[in-house]
């Protein structure tokens, strides 16, 4: 009768244990199922994020909040001739990437953006390894990870050539103004050289009358 007893109360224990512990174990394999499941989405989304970063047509680069550079995409070595191992790691103030006046400005607008502020798109000359300047058109964005800003994602879209062309505009435009309001080319020369140098950015300009 004793070993009869003890035999129930372990059927019974055993029964209990079933009830509770079968539960929890098919609950334990669903969420790691699901998180299997999340984790892999969230690792797929990378890849196609980091894929779209590398095929951008437009300069991408990231910035730590110190503002040193974590992130270069292929375009942006292709637009300034800096390998990314020559960049990440530093300040955007080093290397001479920007003039003196664009320096500046960067600085400005980068703690204006860490701040919080909405900034509008601006440009800055950037000045590449063969020491040639471009123009670029600046996007900046800021990122964050658990409510923070951990940093800011730029992308540089190539303007150079956008902007003489609006600068060759405005000289046609100036240069026909000033004709049709002078009585001659000798009178309208200082200001057609100063509207023709000025938005072109021509350090000397000359005219030259013909002799007769």
């Amino acid at each position: 009768e004793v070993l009869a007893s003890a035999r129930t109360v372990l059927r019974n224990l055993g029964v209990a244990a079933a009830v509770v512990w079968v539960p929890m174990f098919l609950a334990l394999l669903w969420a790691t199922g699901r998180l299997r499941k999340e984790w892999e989405q969230t690792q797929a989304s990378e890849r196609k994020f980091a894929e779209l970063l590398r095929e951008a047509p437009d300069a991408i680069v990231s910035f730590d909040i110190a503002g040193r550079f974590q992130y270069v995409n292929p375009a942006t070595e292709r637009l300034t001739g800096y390998p990314s191992h020559d960049l990440i790691g530093k300040h955007f103030s080093e290397y001479g990437l920007l003039t003196a006046e664009g320096l500046s400005k960067a600085l400005h607008e980068f703690e204006l953006n860490l701040a919080g502020q909405e900034r509008a798109p601006f440009e800055l000359e950037i000045i590449c390894k063969d020491q040639s300047v471009i123009l670029g058109e600046i996007h900046p964005r800021l990122m964050h990870e658990e409510g923070k800003v951990t940093g800011m994602l730029v992308t540089i879209r190539d303007v150079t050539e956008r902007s003489r062309a609006e600068d060759r505009l405005r000289a046609q435009h100036a240069t026909t103004q000033i004709l049709s309001n002078a009585t001659t080319l000798k009178e309208a020369a200082p200001a057609l050289l100063k509207a023709i140098c000025e938005p072109l950015q021509w350090d000397l300009g000359m005219l030259w009358y013909v002799d007769r």
